[in-house]
């Protein structure tokens, strides 16, 4: 389990004092370790904290059985990943916005036919 020290955690949230990085985990119930100038807590804590948007987004986006594996692909930098994803949803919808369009003129009609 990897730990961070409570002055390393306050310089990575922007904080000018371990104080108030301890009091930002003591508000969100994150347990801190140690004694004195060796306070510490956990890295998984923290980034569970800091990601719990991105996780609930996910969850609602791709529901309880998927969210864990795009949020994988966030973790790791996974951008092609992504992209199958957010494309094959789209697949999966049905017909794009371009195939559901009507042209208006005969002549519309016939450019959208030529470039299809």
């Amino acid at each position: 389990m990897e730990q961070i020290k409570l002055n390393k955690l306050a310089e990575h949230l922007g904080f000018k004092k371990n104080d108030i990085a301890r009091q930002w985990c003591v508000n969100l119930n994150i347990p801190i370790y140690g004694k004195n100038s060796m306070r510490y807590v956990l890295a998984m804590d923290v980034a569970m904290e800091l990601d719990t948007d991105l996780i609930t987004c996910l969850i609602k986006k791709y529901g309880p059985d998927n969210w864990s594996a795009v949020y994988k692909m966030y973790k790791e930098n996974n951008f092609e990943g992504l992209v199958n994803i957010k494309y094959s949803a789209m697949l999966k919808q049905g017909s794009t916005a371009s195939e559901k369009y009507e042209s208006k003129s005969k002549s519309s009609a016939k450019f959208l036919k030529d470039v299809a």
